[in-house]
């Protein structure tokens, strides 16, 4: 199977961590250096290869290639098309039912 670093995901510097903050499900998460390291590889489609590379899919930090997730962020049109603050913006403005 291969992956990519998911579209809808934001990341950024807090307190000396890498953190990657998910819009769809309102959700942070601080990465390890070995983690930073490995999105590398995935800034375009690559062979998922080993377990931190399967835990990040798990996460939903790598998306899988024709997966539902993969679908859901083509689906993004018009969203994606005007750049990835726009699409941050509009996935991470919504409230989730509860």
């Amino acid at each position: 199977m291969r992956a990519r670093v998911s579209r809808t995901v934001v990341f950024w510097w807090g307190d000396g961590q890498l953190i990657c903050d998910d819009p769809l499900r309102h959700k942070q998460v601080a990465l390890t250096e070995a983690a930073e390291r490995l999105l590398r590889a995935y800034s375009d489609w690559a062979e998922v290869d080993g377990p931190l590379a399967r835990q990040l899919l798990g996460a939903h930090i790598l998306v899988g290639e024709g997966s539902a997730e993969h679908d859901l962020e083509e689906s993004l049109g018009n969203w994606r098309e005007l750049g990835p603050a726009a699409a941050y913006y509009h996935l991470a403005s919504r409230t989730l039912e509860g």
